[in-house]
């Protein structure tokens, strides 16, 4: 059992230069831990997240980090990581590499209200800055009212793995709905891959066929930032591109260089 734990704790301290709590997993979530040791999965996660520890990753926003993480989860994940992931975070038994990212000011490159009820139904993303989480192929969101108060936001994607396969994924979230549907932003929280996030979405421009918008989170001590073009079509229109250009060059974004563009003709099974 010592032996077992003193596993775990060797492991966490690797994923990506955490700074792992042994006593508080010992105390909170050595089932969690010993299961995790004893799944070959979920091993093989803490191996190959051991490996994004020896990245030399400078930037503020260490995306090269992220993605390395990202990476490892996506290929291995399964419901014994999950399970110490949501262990570790509700406890506080990791700290992960801290990433201190400031959201941008957008208050005066986005009007003060957006009619959000314009956004109801189902949308493709088409652009994405975030080079993690917003280049995924075949992502598609959609808003839906659940009452008065409350609308669901649903998003279905496709995740490469390390081993050259996907992996289908399916997001959901509710989040407050202002009365008159009239907002500059909503925020929301949900847990992904066992960890809790926070995020807020500032809308930079909303119309019945394209939504613009950045948004900013926090998941542990990882800020992070992302944008998005989501359009009613996979193949957006050129005009839609001139917008976003234009919206996320007021907050000091270079559209043309920190954007991906979306695969429109890449299959979507499933969707």
């Amino acid at each position: 059992m010592e032996h077992e734990m003193d596993s775990v704790a060797t492991a966490d301290l690797a994923l990506t230069k955490t700074e792992a709590n042994t006593t508080c997993i010992a105390t909170y979530c050595q089932e969690a831990a010993l299961s995790c040791v004893k799944d070959k999965d979920c091993r093989a996660a803490l191996s190959c997240l051991s490996s994004c520890d020896e990245l030399e990753d400078n930037t503020p926003d260490k995306i090269e980090l992220q993605k390395c993480t990202a990476d490892c989860v996506v290929t291995y994940e399964n419901d014994a990581l999950d399970n110490v992931n949501a262990c570790f975070d509700s406890h506080d038994c990791i700290t992960l590499t801290p990433i201190p990212l400031t959201c941008r000011d957008t208050s005066m490159a986005a009007p003060a209200l957006s009619n959000i009820t314009l956004m109801e139904g189902k949308w493709w993303a088409t652009y994405g800055k975030n080079a993690v989480y917003d280049c995924y192929p075949c992502q598609r969101l959609t808003f839906s009212p659940i009452d008065q108060t409350v609308w669901l936001y649903d998003s279905k994607y496709l995740t490469p793995t390390l081993d050259g396969g996907v992996r289908a994924y399916e997001l959901q979230a509710a989040f407050p709905w202002p009365a008159d549907g009239m907002a500059s932003a909503i925020a929301f929280n949900y847990t992904y891959q066992g960890m809790s996030h926070g995020e807020e979405w500032r809308f930079l421009h909303v119309d019945p066929s394209v939504v613009i918008l950045y948004y900013c989170g926090r998941g542990n001590t990882w800020n992070y930032e992302g944008g998005l073009v989501l359009s009613r079509e996979r193949n957006s229109p050129p005009e839609h591109a001139a917008m976003a250009r234009e919206v996320f060059g007021n907050i000091g974004i270079d559209f043309d260089s920190e954007f991906c563009t979306l695969q429109p003709n890449k299959p979507c099974p499933g969707f």
